[in-house]
């Protein structure tokens, strides 16, 4: 669709409509929001996915406006059949064209094909392809209206959303109610956020105590990582794993506070968030660990590929963690200035440091 290349390359030249480039190209352009209550990332309940549905369709109804024109993009990494989309389909009486960008990454050159249609938005019309990003069955769906120069990327748990400068403040403080639960970019999460994450309020006294007793062990950062999980009744407790220089590489290590459920066999292991802080800086990128039992081993399962971002998209003292596909190892990646380096941990080694993990939080359970 030749129309919106030329109104895309106009504003945002060579980058391609995916959420995380934009993220990268326009950080002074991005806000975002959680579309459950507490950044919970996933819907349990109808109610739940209502809700979700409706932060999304009014947010794009106050920005875009009710039978205004708009793009709908939906990517895909090689040239296909429209056919062969099924998330397509969602989106009724749409007319698909294909629109290619070539990202020339030194590390990972890519083909970018798009599937754009234009269309006139209606509340509820997009809730079909919605509910399966909203899973995760589909990813890098974007909204994008020129005439209001906005851009919207939702993603399984929350929107990104691209505006005018002048226009981030007060996008921003519409959706107030809908920021993450942390502070993010550039603050560090308040004392009273974080206490309202914990059931026992000994523990996360004993959390601040560690956290303060991390500082410094490398470069002078303290990393954390913060989350609750709900499974049934049962609240599991926030993980906070930091990090330490050891022996010239980074050793990740996790500490479980409070229960967990009793473990069985029919249990299906808790996948932890992992949110990169940057001198308390919280980030929303995710690295899948399972929790196992002393002993076990971990499933092949886990040499999948996983990135973590390092935030905004500019370069900083930050980490990236690299689970490689098929190497049996993990890659840690420094970022100074504009300098990287690089440090790999030997996939066996990362197996024991994990069941160290558990065993330790087993060690601790009574504490």
């Amino acid at each position: 669709m030749i129309e919106f290349e030329n109104l895309w390359r106009q504003r945002y030249g060579s980058c391609a409509p995916v959420g995380y480039m934009l993220r990268a190209f326009a950080p002074q352009r991005w806000v975002r929001i959680h579309t459950l209550p507490g950044s919970k990332r996933y819907p349990d309940t109808p109610d739940e996915m209502e809700v979700i549905l409706g932060r999304h369709n009014s947010i794009l109804q106050r920005e875009i406006g009710v039978n205004e024109a708009c793009y709908l993009l939906v990517a895909g990494y090689e040239q296909i059949d429209v056919t062969a989309l099924p998330a397509l389909e969602d989106v009724a009486g749409a007319e698909w064209q294909t629109v290619h960008f070539f990202v020339d990454e030194e590390a990972d050159p890519t083909d970018w094909f798009f599937f754009v249609t234009k269309l006139h938005f209606e509340v509820d019309a997009l809730n079909q392809l919605l509910k399966k990003v909203i899973d995760a069955s589909v990813g890098n769906v974007m909204v994008v209206s020129f005439e209001r120069d906005f851009a919207y990327h939702p993603y399984d748990g929350g929107a990104d959303i691209f505006v005018d400068e002048s226009q981030v403040e007060p996008v921003r403080q519409r959706y107030k109610e809908w920021k993450p639960l942390w502070p993010m970019p550039g603050s560090r999460p308040s004392t009273q956020a974080l206490s309202q994450t914990f059931g026992n309020p000994a523990t996360f006294q004993l959390v601040l105590k560690e956290v303060e007793a991390a500082k410094g062990a490398f470069f002078g950062r303290v990393k954390m990582v913060v989350d609750n999980y709900e499974m049934g009744n049962d609240l599991l407790a926030p993980v906070f794993p930091f990090i330490q220089h050891i022996e010239g590489f980074l050793k990740l290590q996790a500490k479980w506070h409070e229960t967990m459920p009793p473990w069985d066999e029919d249990f299906e292991p808790e996948f932890f968030r992992v949110m990169l802080s940057y001198f308390g800086t919280f980030y929303d990128d995710f690295f899948g660990f399972r929790t196992l039992p002393p002993g076990q081993k971990l499933p092949e399962a886990m040499a999948e590929s996983c990135i973590l971002s390092p935030g905004p998209g500019e370069f900083f003292d930050g980490w990236d963690l690299v689970a490689l596909r098929g190497e049996r190892a993990v890659r840690l990646i420094v970022r100074k200035g504009e300098e990287l380096e690089a440090f790999t941990l030997p996939w066996d080694e990362l197996e024991a440091t994990l069941r160290d993990c558990v065993d330790w939080y087993y060690a601790l359970e009574a504490f």
